[in-house]
């Protein structure tokens, strides 16, 4: 009996250590997380806003890139720019169009403020007289013309032809005083414009082509 005690006592105390083992490996595995799961909720918590910051920034681009092709399509209409003051005066610019009526054409015109005078380039130049009047035939734009001559204007000591020519200038008509120069150039100057119209340098051809029927 005695010798059998202590045998007994070894069993228990087995028994009782392989239950203790069996419960703490029982507990750390419960304890222990998924490895499946885990990684599967890592990946979605990943993947998924991923996916919708893709979905919002392809919304974001189409909105943006129809935005610009409507900014495209809509051009803003061109300014108007003014052909007359507030005041009714014409707006010139440094060139002009000009209905020259002689020679039933347009010619290209600089208006020139500081002489006084409007200036006709003309070439063979030559005076006579008819009817006991002064007269004077030239050529212009290649033309030849005979008009009367006004009257004579003192220059370098020598005697210019002064002309009226009916001028057509956006809605001026008027009958223009010339000074007959050797040369091609059509000169507009300030007693042309005097209390009619203002130049703005900075432009040209600001008056649309105007000609008498």
């Amino acid at each position: 009996m005695k010798k059998l005690f202590p045998l007994l006592f070894v069993s228990l105390f087995s028994g009782c250590m392989s239950t203790e083992m069996a419960r703490t490996t029982t507990s750390e595995v419960s304890k222990s997380p998924e490895p499946v799961r885990v990684g599967q909720a890592s990946l979605q918590s990943e993947t998924l806003p991923a996916a919708q910051r893709a979905t919002q920034s392809v919304k974001t681009s189409a909105v943006q890139a129809g935005k610009s092709a409507k900014a495209t399509l809509v051009q803003p209409e061109p300014a108007k720019h003014a052909t007359k003051t507030k005041d009714g005066k014409l707006i010139l610019g440094h060139q002009e169009w000009v209905w020259f009526n002689p020679a039933k054409q347009f010619v290209r015109a600089h208006v020139v403020q500081t002489q006084s005078v409007s200036t006709l380039g003309v070439n063979a130049i030559v005076p006579f007289e008819r009817d006991g009047r002064p007269w004077v035939k030239f050529k212009v734009l290649g033309k030849a013309l005979e008009m009367p001559v006004d009257r004579w204007q003192e220059s370098d000591e020598q005697e210019l032809a002064v002309v009226q020519v009916r001028t057509v200038l956006g809605e001026l008509n008027e009958m223009t005083d010339f000074v007959l120069v050797e040369g091609q150039d059509v000169r507009l100057g300030a007693d042309f414009i005097r209390d009619v119209a203002v130049v703005d340098t900075s432009r040209k051809y600001v008056q649309p082509k105007t000609k008498m029927n």
